[in-house]
């Protein structure tokens, strides 16, 4: 079976959820809106529909997004595509879209952001919360992206 890739660019509609498996496996959610703008002749743009994307993203990757991104921020996401479809009990059918994420990142078309290497081996910063006093950005505000 063929798995399909993508690329969506996108501002966040909330901040990101950290959770874990029930194995205790870390992961955090988001949801990505992706507006399509197209120019007219006259040359002005103009929105066309905006797509929702859920988003995962397992393990270290997850808890540098909800260390990282906040509601309204731009960013790019690069994963693989699932699509599910499920029936309501009603018998309405159903459809998301959803990425599991291999790469997340500000959208630097649109601002600027601050880049901060996380100290020791992957695996140890998966036991702390984000916002664990381990963190090393514990003492300082975490950068946010600058629009311009």
């Amino acid at each position: 079976m063929n798995e399909s890739f993508v690329t969506v660019v996108g501002n966040l509609v909330a901040d990101p959820q950290a959770r874990s498996t029930k194995a205790g496996k870390p992961f955090t959610t988001f949801r990505l809106a992706s507006t399509t703008r197209r120019r007219q002749g006259n040359g002005e743009f103009v929105d066309g529909n905006t797509n929702y994307v859920n988003v995962v993203a397992f393990n270290a990757l997850g808890a540098n997004v909800a260390a990282s991104l906040h509601k309204g921020e731009p960013a790019i996401v690069y994963g693989r595509l699932r699509v599910n479809q499920w029936a309501t009990e009603g018998g309405q059918n159903m459809t998301s879209v959803e990425v599991d994420a291999y790469n997340v990142g500000h959208d630097l078309t649109r601002g600027q952001a601050a880049f901060q290497r996380w100290p020791g081996p992957s695996s140890s910063r998966m036991t702390a919360s984000p916002t664990a006093t381990s963190s090393p950005r514990s003492t300082t505000e975490r950068p946010r992206v600058r629009t311009t």
